[in-house]
């Protein structure tokens, strides 16, 4: 008989050659580690990428409030208003270029027109500027009332050196821009006393420009 007592005792051994459980090598990569790692710099990537983001749609807001304040000063003030052409309400532009010069007597056209109700005013002027080179091609009385100035001289934009060449030749004359005039218009007025020497023109303001403008004067 076997003895009851020694049969907890027995225990299967482990067949010859068969290897047990490996221990864990300690040079093998920590992927957990590495893994981990990997994961919290995309963090950081989406975290700037998102506070870049937050930074360029709070500085549009800024730009935004900062346009939205500009406008509702220029209304206020009454310098803009809603529909209007900002260019049309821009201020004046000064070149500062310096007006043309005086045109030679030989390379002007005159109209010599009698404003005044003195007799013969108009022709004895005209014959004193032809003798002085200018080309007088009409002398009549002036159409509307009279100029209280000296002289007006009426002319084309384009006309100017032409105008101040005649100008410069009454002392008193004053410039009057006008688009439609065929040529430069001599219009003498109640104050008119006598031509300037040669030798002593008259400086000429050039006519004003845009308002702010300082005009210069041509001799």
């Amino acid at each position: 008989m076997r003895d009851s007592g020694t049969r907890g005792e027995d225990l299967p051994e482990a067949p010859d050659g068969a290897a047990g459980p490996e221990p864990a090598d300690p040079g093998a990569p920590d992927w957990d580690a590495e893994d981990w790692e990997a994961r919290a710099e995309r963090g950081r990537a989406r975290r700037l990428r998102r506070i870049r983001r937050q930074r360029i749609v709070f500085a549009t807001l800024v730009v935004l409030v900062l346009a939205a304040g500009v406008v509702a000063a220029l209304i206020a003030t009454g310098r803009w208003e809603p529909g209007e052409d900002p260019a049309a309400t821009a201020g004046p532009t000064c070149s500062g270029a310096a007006p043309p010069a005086a045109a030679a007597p030989a390379e002007v056209r005159v109209q010599v027109l009698n404003s005044t109700d003195r007799q013969g005013l108009a022709g004895s002027v005209a014959a004193e500027l032809r003798q002085r080179g200018f080309t007088v091609t009409l002398v009549d009385n002036a159409d509307g009332g009279p100029v209280p100035e000296p002289a007006a001289v009426r002319y084309a934009p384009p006309a100017l050196p032409a105008a101040l060449a005649v100008a410069s030749r009454v002392p008193g004359a004053v410039l009057v821009a006008d688009p439609a005039a065929p040529e430069v218009a001599l219009v003498l007025g109640t104050a008119y006393a006598q031509l300037a020497p040669e030798e002593a023109l008259v400086p000429v303001p050039a006519p004003p420009g845009a308002a702010g403008c300082t005009p210069g004067a041509v001799p």
